[in-house]
């Protein structure tokens, strides 16, 4: 098969989206070991995954499946978060990414609300699904779409009446994940159950098993649904559960909507003690030079003192170096730290800060050499 538009060389205005037909997914995970022989993708990581999700109660429970992956956002907030531009929208709307330029500062998974990007354990940059878009450009199908058994993954071009996916997309019931958020996504999906689309509307089973795989519960591990009970809710006639949680004598126990999460895939936190930790440095570099500052102008401190012209911007000078070491710490490239200098991306909150912290060090440094 080939794709459902021409070449993106040949179409320029090539739109590519996907359908993600779950009345056909069977849960095979085809797709997941197929996605990670074409890019190469490391263990303990993944570009696409299949999610399983129990819906109801004997005798009328289902199994539903949903096949996550990165929604290549029209208004994509990984892109706009990220500093270097590694992140960047295509003029086929992919969103691809460039391991050359990635520092590593995870701006992009924290700015993703897909939780479709991780950090390649081997190389230390980021990546997620880009729709096989070295085969887009020949003509070819991704790998998922190819390997699927039930052809419950189409790709095509949006803007392409005649495309499959268009066809779809534009006379069928679809749904998007997480559309509050007012991204834009261009991964439709056909016959998707909410408890799987909602990452927290499914509990998390008891103990640390899913159906045929141990369930990760590191401290660093961040897991998908709720736990059961969690989210109960007070009423006039007590205290009732939501339908996820199936305890004994629960009254979601009873409701055809009870969802159970019985298969995902783990995720480590990307984050550990550094950002406590020089999230507190700053706040001291900030309030070393501020308090004799506000000091000085209430008549309290002295403007000509050795407390404001040098002991103020040395001590902010301090905390504000050890800022800056810490943030650059916290790269998984901390080598690559000047290309927020050198290649930035302004829209970046972390290439304005990193302006901001960098001028008020200069300011810092200027005060002190005339106060000394």
């Amino acid at each position: 098969m080939t794709p459902d538009t021409a070449p993106a060389a040949e179409r320029a205005t090539a739109r590519w989206a996907k359908v993600i037909d779950h009345t056909r997914c069977i849960g095979c995970h085809a797709c997941t070991t197929a996605c990670k022989s074409e890019n190469e993708v490391p263990l303990s990581v993944t570009r696409t995954f299949v999610k399983y999700v129990d819906v109801g109660t004997f005798p009328q429970a289902r199994r539903a499946f949903q096949v996550t992956r990165c929604n290549q956002c029209e208004d994509a907030p990984c892109v706009t978060a990220c500093p270097t531009a590694a992140m960047h929208r295509r003029p086929d709307g992919i969103v691809d990414f460039d391991k050359q330029v990635c520092i590593g500062c995870k701006a992009c998974i924290a700015a993703c609300p897909y939780d479709a990007i991780f950090i390649n354990p081997e190389d230390h940059s980021a990546e997620k699904c880009n729709f096989c878009a070295h085969r887009l450009e020949v003509g070819l199908e991704p790998a998922c779409v190819v390997v699927c058994p039930t052809q419950a993954l189409l790709v095509g071009d949006l803007d392409d009446p005649a495309s499959a996916v268009a066809q779809i997309v534009h006379r069928e019931a679809v749904a998007v994940r997480r559309p509050e958020k007012g991204t834009r996504p261009k991964v439709f999906y056909v016959g998707a159950d909410q408890a799987t689309l909602d990452p927290l509307a499914a509990a998390r089973p008891d103990g640390d098993l899913f159906l045929w795989a141990e369930r990760a519960t590191g401290a660093d591990s961040v897991p998908g649904g709720h736990p059961a009970g969690a989210r109960a809710r007070v009423t006039g006639a007590g205290t009732a559960r939501v339908a996820g949680d199936r305890s004994a004598g629960a009254p979601g126990a009873n409701s055809s909507a009870a969802a159970l999460l019985s298969y995902d895939v783990p995720h480590r936190a990307p984050w550990d003690w550094r950002v406590s930790l020089y999230t507190w440095t700053k706040s001291l570099a900030a309030g070393a030079y501020l308090v004799p500052l506000l000091l000085a102008l209430t008549g309290t401190l002295a403007w000509d003192g050795g407390l404001w012209m040098v002991g103020a911007p040395v001590a902010g000078l301090v905390f504000l170096a050890a800022t800056g070491a810490l943030l650059v710490a916290d790269l998984e490239h901390p080598a690559r730290f000047y290309m927020i200098f050198t290649r930035p991306q302004w829209r970046s909150w972390l290439v304005r800060g990193g302006v901001l912290i960098t001028a008020y060090g200069a300011l810092l440094g200027v005060h002190a050499l005339l106060g000394w």
